[in-house]
């Protein structure tokens, strides 16, 4: 395998500064890194040659203070997160799991010490369509009582767990929708 390191370069030019990621740069895959929203600290995800493990690191840039403040496991198989919100003032931020045998949407503090289901329930989410944090809620796909039927769901990002059926319940089929930046509008597609 090819091995996989992250470096840093001044906008103008200079030397690049390397990460000191622990572990076998040949054996450890890392498939996502973002910029926290309004800062120099990376939020990089590094998975293990086997995919079972999820460690997540933060670093500041030109500050060697390299952080593993989130580690997501399974027996068998974890996901890549390609969609992490952060929400009040990155103090917290979005993560999809299935740690409890299901996929569901958590809620993760900066610092990992607490990991809050977003949503709860015997099935599956889908996949994540808007979230709006003045209004608190999340919005996702899930088909809880059949898998030939998708629907719209919502559940607060700060609240029980408990999710509410958007869809209509007489729409007996898929849907799916593109939800506006605010989360109130969306164009509705149907199918049956």
């Amino acid at each position: 395998n090819s091995g996989v390191k992250i470096g840093y370069v001044n906008i103008d030019g200079g030397k690049t500064k390397w990460l000191e990621i622990p572990g076998d740069e040949r054996n450890n895959y890392l498939p996502r890194m973002e910029f926290i929203p309004g800062t120099n600290k990376l939020f990089i995800q590094q998975m293990n040659r086997e995919q079972n493990t999820n460690k997540i690191w933060t670093s500041t840039i030109e500050q060697d203070d390299l952080k593993n403040i989130f580690v997501d496991k399974d027996q068998a198989w974890v996901e890549t997160n390609n969609h992490v919100k952060w929400l009040k003032g990155n103090k917290f931020f979005t993560w999809m799991s299935e740690r409890d045998g299901w996929r569901h949407l958590y809620r993760v503090s900066s610092d990992g010490k607490q990991v809050i289901p977003i949503t709860k329930g015997d099935f599956d989410v889908i996949s994540e369509v808007g979230m709006n944090e003045k209004t608190g809620y999340i919005y996702f796909i899930a088909s809880p009582n059949n898998a030939t039927q998708r629907y719209l769901y919502r559940a607060k990002l700060f609240g029980n767990g408990k999710c509410e059926l958007v869809s209509d319940a007489n729409q007996v089929g898929q849907h799916q929708y593109n939800m506006s930046p605010t989360c109130a509008w969306a164009v509705h597609t149907f199918s049956n």
